[in-house]
């Protein structure tokens, strides 16, 4: 009888342990899963403050803001960067048509600096005036990029062929 009552007393306490395990199981499940759904909210609404730079529009250094197709256009600016993170920038020449230069992929260091750009004016550009739109992603975390955008003041591109020798060809037609 009394090897009934041990055996009883196991079964019982095997479902008592059984039940504990759920329960501990079920409660650690919802802990995980409420710590994700918190790192998550907080990482798409967190406001991150990546960078600040002045002037705007930046600056740019070429004597009287002309520069020729296929020259170098010098622009610059100071900044203050908060965040250690690397930064994906897009340039882009406006003037009413956008005309894509490639992309690059940067670092700065936190603090403060001061940045002398250039960037090389296609050949194929168009004369006339522009601004240049400089758009920085800043990939903050897992889930989410802060996108920036900036411009340059307005510089004029000015043909590498002068107007005489355009004139000269449409003037040959005889």
């Amino acid at each position: 009888m009394g090897g009934d009552m041990n055996y009883k007393r196991r079964k019982y306490d095997m479902a008592i342990n059984k039940h504990v395990l759920l329960t501990v199981f079920s409660y650690g499940t919802m802990l995980l899963a409420f710590v994700f759904l918190a790192v998550v909210l907080f990482w798409q609404f967190y406001p991150y403050h990546v960078i600040d730079s002045r002037p705007k529009p930046y600056n740019i250094v070429e004597p009287g803001k002309t520069v020729y197709q296929g020259g170098v256009l010098s622009y610059e600016y100071d900044y203050e960067k908060f965040l250690d993170t690397p930064v994906t920038v897009r340039k882009q020449f406006v003037d009413g048509i956008i005309f894509e230069a490639p992309s690059i992929f940067t670092y700065k260091p936190v603090g403060e600096g001061h940045v002398h750009a250039q960037i090389e004016i296609p050949e194929t550009l168009p004369p006339g005036t522009y601004h240049l739109r400089i758009t920085a992603t800043y990939k903050v975390n897992p889930i989410r990029s802060i996108t920036i955008e900036n411009s340059t003041e307005e510089f004029t591109v000015l043909s590498i062929h002068g107007d005489a020798e355009l004139d000269e060809g449409l003037i040959d037609l005889d």
